[in-house]
């Protein structure tokens, strides 16, 4: 999944949904099994594949993964274009991110009051967000107004108004969101550190952009963005719920099919920069925010799975990781630490944060480079491997037990270019991850020489001037 800022399906997430018959005896099951016992569960606990997700293409050559679920009457769609934020050209930073907020404002002959309450009219839910490398929609709707609900998504990426009023709108709400992002110390360490891995491109910055960039963007400005976002030669689809495959192919040509194709384009993969090291910027904070990490993997690497695994004994979000412990448990200097791969589209990483007192940075970064250094020299135990797997597998039916989950996630494995059985070999292929496999991703993935660490906090956390940067031997 493309990784962002802002999460692309964080409006999604909190929509109620009914749970799926998919992935029902998945779960709590597989909580209680590890090793061996595991991977032969994992192979069982799933639905049988006829119960799987199929491919449907549309007249007009879409592709869309579908899964009928009539159980409940309503429908979850998830379509993602490629692009987002990153492609706005030189001067147009923020565009794109501003089109996201205004496809929901108007469209044909609604104005922005009249288009939200046909969309609430509907009982539908429908959620525009350009995140750093795509434009994604989230649409919920009960099934008898699927078609009025999709002719809604047709008209705002057809139709869309762009009303004077509603971009003075969308500029002042975003201009509030970026205040905000731009004193937050997660997100200026985070920026940091993307800027120290990946100089002079354009992960190194905010796409979101700000109030200068958006005062410089005019409406033609935003209209000119729309073709590139909307762009059908790299749109992916995703449905759950009640509809058949016939109706939904009408529906996603209807919505979709007339919109401009352009010749795909797959821009060359970067490798983040090895340029280990300490950032500081002061910000008046009683605690400083550490993001550290260095150069990882993609996901269609062979070893992926066993890093996933390795990551998360070393810094999963919960009580068991190592860097949980040894900052949290046994120094009490933190509320919660975590680490883990991020998967961009042309670049992986591995990265992590934490929060301490200003006094404990210097402390905090000794212990990560420590923790780092051991798991790549040692790998884990036989119990942290099994403990682990049990987690990612046990773990995995929850995320996915709503027609929503189950959307965002096809959506997700088909942006990562994951095939429509992985929610079948997703498990199969965690269980069977051995210890011998997670010591060598360890080894390899692992760089405890190449680590960044970007703080932002309180004067402690000023060992030099704002900005300096401390080389690390």
């Amino acid at each position: 999944m493309t990784a962002a800022f802002i999460s692309s399906f964080s409006a999604a997430r909190s929509l109620s949904q009914a749970p799926l018959r998919l992935l029902r005896r998945a779960g709590l099951a597989l909580l209680l099994l590890g090793g061996a016992a595991a991977a032969e569960e994992a192979a069982h606990s799933l639905p049988d594949p006829a119960d799987a997700p199929q491919e449907i293409v549309t007249p007009k050559g879409l592709s869309v993964w579908l899964k009928y679920e009539p159980s409940l009457p309503a429908v979850a769609l998830n379509a993602q274009f490629g692009g987002g934020g990153l492609s706005d050209a030189p001067g147009r930073t923020g565009a794109s991110f501003l089109v996201g907020g205004l496809l929901e404002e108007g469209a044909g002959g609604l104005d922005a009051r009249a288009f939200q309450n046909a969309r609430d009219e509907l009982g539908a839910r429908l959620v525009y967000m350009t995140a750093s490398e795509d434009l994604s929609i989230t649409l919920w709707s009960p099934s008898e107004h699927l078609e009025a609900a999709m002719e809604l998504v047709r008209l705002s990426l057809v139709e869309p108004r762009f009303d004077p009023e509603a971009i003075a709108l969308v500029k002042a709400q975003s201009t509030a969101l970026m205040r905000h992002q731009n004193a937050d110390p997660q997100n200026l360490a985070e920026i940091a550190l993307l800027k120290r891995l990946f100089p002079n491109d354009p992960y190194s910055h905010d796409y979101r952009g700000g109030e200068a960039d958006y005062a410089k963007l005019t409406r033609a400005d935003l209209l000119e963005v729309l073709p590139r976002l909307t762009d059908r030669s790299r749109l992916i689809v995703s449905a759950v719920g009640d509809v058949t495959p016939e109706r939904l192919a009408a529906l996603v040509d209807a919505a979709f099919g007339d919109l401009p194709a352009g010749a795909a384009q797959t821009p060359p993969p970067v490798q983040p920069a090895r340029a280990p090291g300490v950032i500081r910027e002061f910000l008046d904070r009683e605690q400083s925010v550490i993001v550290f990490g260095h150069g990882g993997i993609d996901n269609d690497d062979p070893e992926y799975e066993a890093a996933r695994v390795m990551t998360h004994i070393l810094g999963g979000y919960g009580a068991n990781s190592r860097l949980n412990a040894a900052l949290r448990d046994k120094r009490g200097m933190t509320y919660a630490v975590s680490a883990g791969l991020r998967v961009y589209d042309r670049a992986g990483v591995v990265m992590g944060m934490v929060a301490v007192a200003n006094e404990r940075v210097e402390e905090a970064i000794g212990i990560l480079r420590a923790e780092w250094t051991r798991m790549a020299e040692e790998g884990p135990t036989q119990a942290e491997l099994d403990r682990s797997k049990r987690y990612l597998i046990g773990s995995f039916g929850l995320g996915i037990s709503s027609n929503m989950g189950l959307s965002e996630f096809l959506v997700r494995s088909r942006s990562q270019g994951l095939g429509i059985d992985y929610i079948h070999t997703r498990n199969q292929a965690i269980a069977a991850v051995t210890l011998e496999d997670v010591k060598r991703a360890a080894r390899r993935v692992l760089k405890p020489e190449d680590l960044v660490f970007s703080v932002v906090g309180g004067p402690a956390a000023q060992a030099q001037a704002p900005g300096a940067q401390e080389a690390v031997p």
